[in-house]
């Protein structure tokens, strides 16, 4: 069995706290930061760097609900993931793609990525996809140059056994001006 890293806390003068485990190092670590978010509950330790979580948060000590499900039901929370669970779990709901590779909001014309739309029961369980029809032979057909196939390229006749070599294209270099 491989040794436990240790990771020793030095964000604060006198500080030497230790940790197995990098979670809870950075947790201890965010105690150290300038703008930490405390919360004022009595009995309660939580501490985070960023206002949306500290919201969150706050809203399970003031009772605060503010997620209402759009169906016919009555769930309600205070925390956005458990309303995203409980919306893809009992009512089908797909949330939109988010970081990189996602399309963009703007780019799609979208000015609000909140909107919802209800899905429907053939949106939830999709057909077997149809068999894509399958192109002309003839638009299948190698452009030949007007000098040969290709002019970069070595003749195919010359590889009759196997796959034809691609040349290698050296990057140019700059010249100083």
């Amino acid at each position: 069995m491989s040794p436990t890293k240790t990771y020793v806390c030095s964000s604060a003068e006198g500080c030497s706290d230790t940790f197995t485990r990098y979670a809870d190092f950075k947790k201890h670590k965010a105690t150290h930061a300038p703008h930490v978010y405390t919360c004022r509950w009595d009995g309660c330790v939580f501490e985070t760097l960023m206002k949306t979580s500290y919201d969150i948060h706050s809203a399970k000590h003031t009772g605060e609900q503010r997620y209402n499900c759009p169906h016919d039901c009555d769930y309600k929370t205070h925390d956005p993931a458990l309303f995203t669970r409980h919306r893809k779990k009992n009512h089908g709901y797909v949330p939109l793609p988010r970081g990189r590779g996602a399309p963009s909001a703007v780019a799609n014309g979208n000015s609000s990525l909140t909107s919802f739309k209800p899905r429907s029961k053939s949106q939830l369980n999709p057909q077997q996809p149809q068999p894509q029809p399958q192109p002309n032979p003839q638009q299948l057909q190698p452009h030949i140059y007007p000098q040969g196939p290709h002019p970069q390229l070595p003749h195919p006749n010359l590889y009759p056994q196997g796959p034809i070599p691609i040349p290698s294209y050296s990057t140019p270099t700059r010249i100083p001006s």
